[in-house]
């Protein structure tokens, strides 16, 4: 069983009228669902949405791209009133401002990444404040305003402890799957049933319960879809006493050519590693 609680307008006296973002969002929680509910598991605590950490978010990142479909829109966003599809031109422009402030948007998921694995990595007592400033300085275009206290209000510190990564990563993971969906289309039932069967460690069916599983549940998941844009995850919080950052790049695989002062604080070390570097499945 699985339930969604969210905050949609509700009908009163005018009809309950979602914005395209909260269509976005509904679908990418109701990624969520379907990973929930369609999740083949001897063990229920390593079904679903309780899979690693890192990957829990793929499911629900990539079914987002079905509110971007024309095919699917048509389905059922309509006109209150008049019943007509969204026009055409209405429809590209939301195609094309989708990536605006994408890189922006980016730089700031890297930053509340580096942000939880500071918090979670040094040890204590420490100024939360300071390290705040500290990050947002190094990993953000917008530099911290003094006074201000972000952290406070940063849910995912609660709960991911230390994963807030994870976002970039199954983001990785959902691109890559989604190219075979777009070459095939989103509602083929065929490639939609190859799936489980050519992945089965994507719902958790064997991934999860060992690091080992859990990998190549994952290598599963991308091996259905073009198998050459990432690689295992990366990065784990190093020892308490080591507060450097380990450069990375977007597709989340260590770049050991980026320079040493683009997404380093000073004393850069490496971090512990899932899985070796040459593991990685890019090129």
């Amino acid at each position: 069983m699985a339930a969604l609680v969210c905050n949609f307008p509700k009908p009163g006296a005018q009809p309950a009228l979602m914005q395209h973002d909260e269509v976005v969002t509904f679908f990418h929680e109701f990624g969520h669902v379907l990973h929930h509910l369609l999740t083949q598991s001897e063990l229920a605590s390593f079904s679903g949405t309780s899979t690693v950490r890192d990957f829990v978010e793929a499911p629900s990142q990539m079914f987002e791209e079905w509110a971007w479909s024309r095919e699917v829109l048509d389905l059922f966003a309509a006109h209150h009133k008049s019943g007509d599809k969204i026009p055409d031109a209405l429809f590209n422009a939301m195609v094309a401002s989708r990536s605006f402030g994408r890189a922006l948007a980016t730089q700031r998921q890297l930053f509340l990444a580096m942000l939880d694995l500071e918090y979670h990595s040094r040890g204590t007592p420490l100024n939360t404040t300071s390290v705040l400033k500290e990050v947002q300085n190094a990993f953000d275009s917008f530099p911290y305003v003094d006074g201000t206290h972000f952290q406070s209000s940063f849910g995912h510190l609660v709960g991911y402890e230390a994963g807030y990564y994870g976002y970039q990563w199954a983001l990785s993971l959902s691109r890559d799957v989604l190219t075979r969906f777009k070459k095939e289309g989103l509602l083929n039932t065929a490639t939609a049933q190859v799936w489980p069967m050519a992945c089965p460690g994507c719902c958790s069916s064997h991934g999860g319960i060992t690091n080992s599983c859990a990998t190549s549940g994952i290598v599963d998941w991308v091996s259905f879809g073009s198998g050459s844009s990432i690689c295992p995850p990366a990065l784990l919080p190093p020892p308490r006493n080591n507060s450097a950052y380990r450069r990375f790049d977007l597709r989340g695989c260590l770049d050991t050519n980026t320079p040493s002062d683009w997404l380093d604080l000073p004393n850069p070390a490496p971090r512990r590693l899932l899985t070796p570097p040459d593991a990685c499945l890019c090129p």
